[in-house]
């Protein structure tokens, strides 16, 4: 389950720590070691939520990791930007991943540079900035297609289908979701699941339900051996989206049984699992699942207001609301509707406001 597989690499981070401590290899070889754990803890954290313990890796990481490990260093110039935005320090975000890209030794080689391209990416889709994404994706796409980066021109293509998504600019999310999720090998495969669920999500959107439900099914059994539960987990997730539109509540409700949503990890993503588990938690319309719709959805909130992201809460907004509905709370339902319409108005964020209707 989630908590174990999340729990083992904490734990093999601390016994490779443990280790380090207890050896008599010279500074010269332990160090970058030791370096490498705190980059790999730092990353581990950030994703979970916990920016400010993993700022705190960055520095020991920076001052450990040899300079000529300079992929490493462009790692750490790309989590501490994301750290510092996860604490609504937007400027400082920006300035510290922009010094990474003006640093020689970490842009000499176009990989390096990547990574901090796509954290400038990241930055504008998590504070819902869809021109500036566009713009960026589009430099990163570029960016890729020169020094031919497949991984780039991937996560760059489907980071372009998230903006047109937003837009309601189907053919063109459609376009860019198709090339992003047409090749498994090319793209990380947190980025490739994403993109497939987008490609599905758009299909949707169209009125292809089937289509949708038949790449969700047929990525499943094809990666089943090559992704791992977590994003196994992802693709079902994003089957009970797309049943629960369609009508199927029986077939959606025999997944919640069969889902643990915790942690909630990602919140930077397209598509979020949880939201789809309460979606039908909703639908269900029991005290019973509105009690665990309510406790998920205060968690869900809590940790995007907290960490700044923008996209997530604009998922969670109106997913509030229609829990304030069912709770028979007006006045609470229209606050939370006000706010989704406020943070969305300014980018014109057509598409999840159509997802409630």
């Amino acid at each position: 389950n989630h908590h174990t597989l999340i729990q083992q690499e904490y734990e093999a981070l601390d016994r490779t720590a443990k280790l380090l401590a207890e050896t008599d290899l010279p500074s010269e070889v332990a160090d970058p070691i030791r370096g490498e754990v705190y980059l790999l803890r730092a990353n581990l954290l950030g994703w979970h939520n916990r920016a400010s313990e993993a700022l705190a890796m960055v520095a020991p990481a920076k001052s450990l990791l040899p300079a000529q490990w300079r992929y490493a260093h462009a790692a750490i110039s790309m989590i501490q930007g994301l750290g510092y935005a996860q604490q609504g320090e937007a400027e400082l975000a920006e300035q510290s991943i922009l010094a990474g890209l003006n640093e020689h030794h970490i842009g000499e080689n176009p990989r390096h540079k990547s990574l901090l391209l796509y954290a400038l990416t990241t930055l504008d889709w998590t504070s819902l900035d869809l021109q500036g994404l566009k713009q960026s994706a589009a430099r990163y796409l570029e960016y890729g297609q020169r020094f031919d980066l497949q991984e780039t021109e991937a996560v760059a293509q489907h980071f372009l289908g998230c903006a047109h998504y937003h837009h309601n600019e189907l053919s063109e999310a459609e376009a860019y979701f198709r090339t992003a999720a047409s090749n498994p090998y090319k793209a990380n495969r947190s980025f490739y699941t994403q993109a497939v669920c987008g490609l599905a999500f758009t299909y949707r959107a169209l009125g292809r339900h089937q289509e949708a439900l038949e790449l969700l099914g047929a990525t499943r059994s094809d990666m089943m051996d090559q992704l791992g539960p977590l994003l196994l987990g992802v693709l079902q997730a994003g089957q009970a989206e797309v049943t629960l539109a369609e009508g199927d509540i029986a077939r959606a409700f025999g997944w919640v049984e069969a889902y643990d949503p915790q942690p909630i990890a990602g919140l930077q993503m397209f598509f979020i699992p949880q939201t789809a588990f309460i979606k039908v938690l909703l639908a269900q319309n029991t005290s019973s699942s509105l009690g665990r719709a309510a406790a998920l959805l205060t968690q869900y909130l809590e940790l995007a207001r907290k960490n700044h992201f923008k996209s997530a809460l604009l998922y969670a907004l109106p997913l509030q609301a229609l829990l304030n509905a069912r709770q028979g709370q007006e006045a609470a339902a229209m606050a939370s509707l006000e706010e989704a319409v406020r943070l969305g108005e300014v980018e014109s964020l057509v598409r999840v406001c159509l997802l409630y209707t």
